[in-house]
């Protein structure tokens, strides 16, 4: 699946408007950090034929829907349902759905049958954190727009929640590999930064590798996250890679010294094997974590 961002989006969306082909339902699949009031802004005007909107509860034949709590409930549905049945005060009236996963169930069944008979010139922007939990029926009657977060809007989510100056923002997204989520886990789970540490110390020796498997087989994902970052950048410095490239920028030391340690081919046959044991957890298939992690270390 394609991914876009915002901008990207509206323009996507305008082109598809003015060539008459727009869906009448879009779901924004967006992580929870993007803040998408300008874009929907920005389509509430285009689709309303507004030069601009201030405020996308307040305006007319906008019909904006929250969750209540931890639910959309059936109530908060049924009264969007009789303001569709009025007549619209411009070009056409305009549903906002944030964020859809938390329909119960009574309110999933009644906004599907809208869905399926939509009135004329209603449109439904509709937003979800997380695609896994749509139901399939909602999900085959609208059009799913994947969107990632731009630099600039990372730039800012750092900025704002951790304030962080720009420099601590650029290398934290560097030793994230751009994933926000990363860098949240590594300023809210002391554990999680704390793994990477612990793997570092076996590798350079300084800890029991069977010892360390034992305690890493507790946080396995989080343990095979960063081996696998720390053996694709020795792998790049074996290969020449200039070190402006490599993400955990803070281990030139560790780093350098794995990548003069092995061969470039022994840690690509480790990537390889990490990705394997990747895979099988992936697929909930039940393997030994403990001897899992041993093994790659022992290699190390």
């Amino acid at each position: 699946m394609s991914r876009y961002s915002q901008q990207s989006v509206f323009l996507k969306c305008k082109s598809a408007y003015e060539n008459e082909c727009l869906p009448h339902a879009l779901l924004f699949h967006a992580p929870a950090k993007l803040e998408l009031n300008g874009m929907l802004k920005e389509l509430a005007a285009l689709l309303l034929q507004k030069p601009l909107i201030e405020d996308l509860s307040q305006t007319p034949d906008i019909h904006f829907i929250q969750s209540d709590g931890n639910q959309i409930k059936l109530a908060q549905i049924n009264e969007i349902l009789d303001e569709l049945k009025l007549t619209s005060h411009g070009a056409a009236k305009l549903v906002i759905i944030s964020v859809i996963e938390s329909f119960n169930l009574s309110a999933a069944n009644a906004f599907l049958k809208t869905l399926e008979e939509p009135s004329d010139n209603t449109y439904f922007l509709l937003i979800t954190h997380q695609l896994n939990w749509v139901i399939p029926t909602i999900l085959s009657r609208v059009q799913v727009i994947d969107m990632v977060m731009s630099l600039d809007e990372k730039m800012r989510y750092l900025k704002q929640q951790y304030k962080l100056t720009q420099d601590d923002a650029n290398k934290a997204l560097r030793i994230a590999r751009g994933d926000i989520k990363v860098i949240d886990r590594i300023k809210t789970d002391k554990d999680f930064w704390l793994t990477r540490k612990l793997l570092m110390m076996t590798m350079l020796g300084k800890t029991n590798a069977i010892e360390a498997a034992e305690k890493l087989s507790v946080n396995y994902v989080d343990a095979i996250y960063w081996l696998t970052s720390l053996i694709v950048d020795g792998y790049y410095l074996s290969q020449g890679v200039p070190f402006e490239s490599i993400a955990n920028i803070d281990q030139e030391v560790f780093l350098h010294k794995m990548a003069q340690k092995h061969t470039s081919d022994h840690l690509y046959a480790v990537y390889q094997k990490l990705l394997q044991f990747k895979n099988l957890h992936g697929k909930h298939v039940n393997i030994n974590k403990q001897l899992a992690l041993e093994s790659m270390l022992l290699q190390l």
